[in-house]
């Protein structure tokens, strides 16, 4: 059987998976488990605002569905608007129109990976990791409905527009990014990485974009937006409800500590104040790379690529709030790094994936289970470690080849 043969093969498999992994979801057949709850409140709160209630209030969605909604709609209130579309259809087709959006961006995502940042590596390998990869975020994203896949689609084209140097159209997508999510602003700090008068052009336009939308948002009915903003600091979530952050892992850890001791957790104040000490550490760290590959603002666009990476993975390291989903952002930045550096590192990449089990008879349990739910955010943050070193390893940026 030649390679090629082997090739096709390896991909038929594959996409075979991709293809159960969906229909699964789709059919409801997953181990018995309902699918897209995240998006089952969308459509709910869609409903409850086109009737004229508060689609923030548990009560008024629960009063419209058939079924019990626990979570509650956390996105500011324009939002709302983009899934009155889907509210016009009843729920089975909502539900089934949804999915399969969203499958056709996972598609369209996987082929811009491809085609504009980076192709190393075969196809049947990389589909099998874009689908395994962070506890399988992808597939996370289409089974809780969530809207992720919508938001990294708009990403990476920012990001493409970004190496292009297009600063306008960059700034415009990741605004349109941050539509859900406003930490998404973040990566506007690109822009640092362009000639200083598309800097000072695209960064006036994003400021102007950001607080416009905040506005907008605040303007077109302030209780609701109040409601938004309180719901906001209402979520409490640890590694146990899918969030792998930065901030989470502190959290869990402190409470760990203070389990195992019988002594108080510390105060979330300090807590926070820990947080944003490591916070600035990182920053600080990555300037080095920061200085070295993109201060001039005349980088290659392999450079670029690289950069875009970079900031995608201390975006995932430093972020307050990390779901399962939200780590489709790592997948390609990861493929690369292990492709093209990991080899005089496999001992602790081995060590990882073999290392972390779920279950252990081993009587430090619950430390272990601590960090299995934050399996994504150690992995994120061993790849910072590790690409950092490798850079400053390196005098030339390796290339990266679309």
């Amino acid at each position: 059987m030649g390679n090629k043969t082997s090739a096709y093969i390896g991909l038929a498999l594959v996409l075979g998976y991709w293809a159960y992994a969906i229909i699964s979801i789709s059919t409801g057949a997953v181990a018995g488990k309902e699918s897209q709850w995240d998006f089952k409140t969308y459509y709910y709160a869609a409903k409850v605002d086109a009737m004229g209630g508060d689609p923030y209030s548990v009560d008024a969605l629960n009063s419209v569905a058939p079924e019990q909604i626990a979570l509650p709609y956390v996105y500011p209130p324009l939002t709302i608007y983009f899934f009155r579309v889907f509210a016009l259809f009843d729920w089975s087709t909502a539900f089934q129109l949804w999915l399969w959006l969203k499958v056709i961006l996972a598609a369209l995502l996987v082929i811009l990976w491809r085609a504009s940042f980076y192709n190393g590596g075969s196809s049947a390998l990389f589909l099998l990791f874009a689908l395994l990869a962070f506890t399988s975020a992808i597939y996370w994203d289409l089974l809780t409905g969530n809207v992720s896949l919508v938001e990294q689609i708009l990403l990476w084209l920012g990001f493409l527009f970004f190496i292009k140097r297009r600063s306008i159209p960059f700034v415009i997508l990741i605004l349109l990014a941050s539509f859900f999510k406003f930490t998404y602003l973040a990566f506007l700090i690109l822009l640092l990485m362009l000639p200083k008068r598309q800097r000072v052009v695209a960064g006036g336009l994003g400021l102007i974009g950001a607080g416009g939308y905040a506005a907008a948002s605040y303007l077109v009915d302030p209780e609701r937006f109040a409601s938004f903003l309180t719901l906001v600091r209402l979520i409490k979530e640890g590694g146990a409800e899918y969030n792998h952050s930065m901030l989470a892992f502190l959290t869990d850890t402190s409470n760990l500590i203070a389990a195992s001791t019988g002594t108080t957790p510390l105060p979330q104040g300090v807590v926070v104040a820990l947080y944003l000490l490591l916070v600035v550490a990182v920053v600080l760290a990555t300037t080095r790379f920061w200085r070295r590959y993109g201060a001039t603002g005349e980088t290659r666009d392999s450079s670029s690529v690289l950069i875009v990476f970079m900031v995608c993975i201390v975006y995932a390291v430093i972020a307050p709030r990390m779901k399962s989903y939200s780590y489709i952002l790592l997948i390609l930045p990861a493929f690369y790094f292990v492709r093209e550096y990991a080899k005089s590192y496999a001992l602790l990449f081995a060590f990882m994936l073999l290392s972390l089990g779920k279950w252990t008879p081993l009587p430090t349990v619950d430390a272990v289970r601590l960090l299995w739910w934050h399996y994504p955010w150690l992995l994120a943050l061993l790849l910072w470690i590790l690409m950092l070193k490798e850079l400053k390893r390196r005098r030339v940026p390796a290339e990266v080849s679309p």
